[in-house]
């Protein structure tokens, strides 16, 4: 192998790299760290059963701790936070309070600021559905049902906010220069191809690793907490997690499969070579 051909395997190497930064990056920018996709995105995730069973259970634990049991029975409190959770005065609440925490996470510069859903922020749903439930809650500013925090993660999230939104510009382009360079700059064209299509398979396999141990980090962080327990806990935080960070498989899976086939073409004219030799 010359230089020059060594040198475009790097320059090929590098581009699945920078493709691989610069794609991620690209997508935690517009699906996590954009305020309106991040509500939307914690919307979809109140939708599973999961995430909803968890909110609820919250509720009703810090209902029954305001509201005593000879005026609303602790089964009838559970119904009725079921129904809350459902109502558009929730999810309107729900969706500022995402809104919010987006804030804290990607554009604090507070290492101590939190994002929090209270029971006193539920009073105009609880209204929508058991009047006599309302004026039981009092204020409610001080039953937190959920809260974030900016070192949730335990790194700092605005920093890698920043990050995303700068490599998921950059890596891209930075990646398809590389490989035109890459192109341009080797004698056997199709050797790049091949190292491209390699790295991409092993790219999306560890997009795909990637993304079971973040999930498996964020679930094992999980606490249980007045309403819920740690399975509880868990479960929700895995559906949430999913919502966020599920759509990057298929797209881990795609360059696999783009790399698998890749590979294969490559490998056509050699095996078609030594056939005619024999």
């Amino acid at each position: 192998m010359n230089g020059r051909q060594f040198l475009a395997g790097l320059l090929a190497v590098l581009a699945v790299v920078l493709g691989l930064v610069g794609g991620v990056a690209r997508y935690l920018d517009q699906r996590v760290v954009q305020p309106d996709a991040f509500a939307q995105s914690a919307l979809a995730a109140l939708d599973r059963a999961a995430v909803r069973g968890a909110v609820a259970d919250e509720i009703a634990a810090r209902v029954v701790e305001r509201v005593p049991v000879e005026l609303v029975p602790r089964a009838q409190v559970r119904r009725v936070a079921d129904r809350v959770v459902a109502t558009r005065a929730f999810r309107r609440t729900f969706r500022e309070r995402a809104l919010e925490a987006n804030r804290v996470l990607f554009s604090s510069d507070d290492d101590a600021a939190t994002a929090t859903l209270s029971l006193g922020d539920l009073t105009p749903a609880f209204d929508a559905i058991d009047p006599r439930l309302a004026p039981l809650l009092g204020d409610g500013a001080e039953q937190r049902l959920l809260t974030l925090r900016t070192d949730t993660l335990g790194v700092g999230t605005a920093r890698l906010g920043e990050a995303a939104g700068t490599l998921g510009t950059v890596g891209p382009l930075l990646a398809a220069l590389a490989l035109i360079a890459a192109l341009l700059l080797s004698p056997r064209r199709l050797a790049v191809v091949r190292i491209a299509a390699v790295g991409s398979v092993i790219a999306g396999a560890l997009l795909l690793a990637g993304l079971s141990v973040g999930r498996s980090f964020a679930v094992d962080r999980a606490e249980s907490s007045a309403g819920i327990t740690v399975a509880q806990a868990r479960d929700a935080v895995g559906a949430a997690w999913d919502v966020f960070m599920d759509d990057l498989r298929p797209w881990a899976l795609a360059a696999i499969a783009v790399g698998f086939v890749l590979t294969a073409l490559t490998l056509l004219p050699a095996a078609f070579g030594r056939r005619e030799r024999i």
